[in-house]
């Protein structure tokens, strides 16, 4: 029984081992995404009042790999959108947050890799001066295509929830999800 389970282990590590370099241990991941978005939208059935939107979303961090698989590090965030409603002052809205995180790694093929992500941290709103702040966290997954060992394309799914309050004690929740891709960097790898 033994036996089975040592080469059941074996199977199971061996081929991915040689996977598994596509991040090197000490290399410093630089990762960044941003996203532009515009929608015009009528908010009446007979077309009558038109309300434009538009969003500018950024996202960056570094992690360092203390293991080829596990990397720590800092991410910060910054997302703007203006709402520009006919006959009404133009809404803005910027949200931020900045926080430690930790990134797990595995290679799923030669040049591919899985990934997932965490972050907890501080974030806040302003909302056209209206000011709230709290924590946050945000949870990710997805696969990386690496064109070199140094440079990699980054497609996943993301989950930010925050939870913040104002001076008053007003509270407020939010809970987003992204689809996207981004781009990594990789230094000493």
């Amino acid at each position: 029984m033994m036996k089975k389970l040592l080469m059941l282990a074996l199977m199971l590590t061996v081929p991915t081992a040689s996977l598994a370099d596509n991040v090197k241990q000490g290399a410093i991941e630089v990762k960044g995404a941003s996203a532009l978005s515009f929608s015009s939208s009528s908010v009446k059935p007979d077309g009558g009042d038109k309300t434009t939107t538009s969003t500018f979303l950024l996202d960056t961090s570094a992690a360092y790999y203390v293991t080829p698989n596990i990397g720590v590090g800092l991410e910060l965030a910054y997302d703007r959108t203006t709402i520009k409603p006919t006959g009404l002052p133009e809404v803005k809205d910027t949200m931020w947050s900045i926080g430690p995180k930790v990134v797990y790694d595995r290679g799923i093929a030669e040049k591919m890799s899985f990934f997932a992500e965490g972050m907890v941290g501080l974030t806040g709103m302003d909302n056209d001066g209206s000011k709230v702040d709290g924590w946050g966290f945000g949870l990710g997954a997805g696969v990386k295509y690496f064109f070199a060992p140094a440079f990699s394309a980054d497609v996943g799914v993301k989950y930010q929830y925050a939870k913040l309050e104002d001076d008053a004690s007003n509270k407020a929740t939010a809970n987003n999800l992204f689809v996207g891709v981004g781009f990594s960097v990789y230094l000493n790898n």
